[in-house]
């Protein structure tokens, strides 16, 4: 048989068809992108909310002892993949056997979901998902893993590990400045001025003074502690040094004077192991604005952040005081334990940055 030149075109056109079919499986399916992507930036410039991040992560590296790192993870749903349902945060010492969920407290600007085992962030059916964790301290381990997962919603998933290997330099942490056993003391049967006790507090001296110390500090006095017949037990902030009542309040970032509290879910071994202040800053973005009642300040966040009525034994308060530290409220006891006429007080140990 001539090969002519029919013959040819028909060599050709196979080949050219072997080329196009080169992305199909060997049945000749289509080859579909279903899983997610994940990728990792080196900054946080896109999350203006995670301020005061430590230096993100975003490949294997190696740090000194009881270093903060943060990172952030876009996660995107495959080409022709369903979008994102779940985003696993987990971490282990390497060769511990187990990757647990990071910790609330370093996932800035998301919650985990409360359903089932509570151990995933809802990626709200989004196409693209970015995570943030923030200030995450490493300790002394030799190594860790992160690993960040996640899934669509037809069960297609994907997975990638970052390891932190922890060197033996020189920590470069800074401990926060701690003060214990402060106790503080308010008579509702008096008013403001009539005060003989010491209801105030400097976290920056680490002072209890009466209405007039207080006064003469200044910017130095951020805390005063209010006892009510009818709410309880309050920390409050004071809107100025000259303001006799005392009766209104700062909104955040417009003085020198007031702190800014926030409820959390902390617990008195989450404020012990605090050891490095840089962490403090996290823990308070991690916090809830509480609202208190009997209290009407001045400004968009004055009942919710100028005062904190969830003044209880055992609960864990964040704020921000002045010269812009952050800090750590454990509240060790409280008396009496309830609202009541009368004498009250409260006392409770700190960690603030310095």
């Amino acid at each position: 048989m001539k090969f002519t030149r029919l013959h040819l075109m028909v060599v050709m056109l196979a080949a050219v068809g072997a080329l196009f079919t080169a992305c199909k499986k060997d049945d000749g399916t289509t080859v579909k992108l279903l899983n997610p992507t994940i990728l990792f930036n080196n900054s946080m410039s896109s999350a203006p909310s995670c301020n005061n991040a430590s230096p993100v992560i975003s490949k294997d590296t190696t740090v000194q002892p009881n270093t903060t790192v943060s990172f952030q993870v876009v996660f995107t749903k495959g080409t022709d993949g369903k979008s994102l349902n779940k985003i696993f945060p987990t971490v282990q010492t390497s060769g511990s056997g187990g990757f647990n969920k990071i910790n609330q407290s370093f996932v800035c600007g998301a919650t985990y979901s409360t359903s089932g085992t509570g151990d995933f962030l809802d990626a709200n059916n989004k196409d693209s998902y970015t995570l943030n964790i923030v200030n995450y301290t490493v300790g002394t381990a030799t190594k860790l893993e992160f690993k960040f997962r996640a899934e669509d919603n037809d069960g297609n998933a994907a997975e990638r590990t970052i390891t932190v290997t922890v060197g033996s330099g020189t920590s470069n942490v800074v401990a926060p400045q701690a003060w214990s056993g402060v106790t503080l003391t308010y008579d509702n049967s008096k008013t403001v001025t009539t005060q003989t006790g010491n209801f105030f507090f400097s976290s920056k001296t680490g002072s209890t003074m009466t209405l007039a110390q207080a006064q003469a500090a200044g910017t130095d006095m951020d805390i005063y502690y209010f006892f009510s017949a009818s709410t309880g037990h309050s920390l409050v902030a004071g809107a100025s040094a000259t303001d006799a009542q005392l009766g209104t309040y700062m909104v955040s970032g417009t003085s020198g004077y007031g702190s800014h509290f926030k409820s959390t879910g902390l617990t008195k071994a989450d404020f012990d192991s605090v050891s490095n202040q840089a962490v403090l800053t996290t823990l308070y973005n991690a916090g809830t604005f509480t609202t208190v009642n009997g209290w009407t300040g001045t400004g968009t966040r004055a009942t919710s952040s100028d005062a904190n009525s969830d003044v209880t034994t055992g609960k864990v308060l964040a704020f921000h005081a002045t010269g812009n530290k952050f800090g750590l409220i454990y509240i060790s006891a409280i008396s009496p334990a309830a609202a009541a006429a009368g004498v009250g007080t409260v006392t409770f140990n700190m960690k603030v940055q310095k």
